[in-house]
């Protein structure tokens, strides 16, 4: 799941699983971007109610 996709994801689902994208470096064991968290959430809430 990334920013790129989840506007077409969220068009057929109800929720989606994040899993590592929004970690440093796209690695599951990294401490989560904020900066990814920020794009992610925005992009979501642009054409969604989140």
């Amino acid at each position: 799941m990334t920013e790129e996709n989840i506007s077409m994801i969220l068009d057929r689902t109800n929720g989606v699983i994040v899993a590592s994208s929004l970690k440093e470096g796209g690695v599951w064991w990294n401490p989560v971007d904020p900066e990814r968290v920020k794009s992610f959430v925005a992009a979501a809430k642009e054409r969604h109610d989140v």
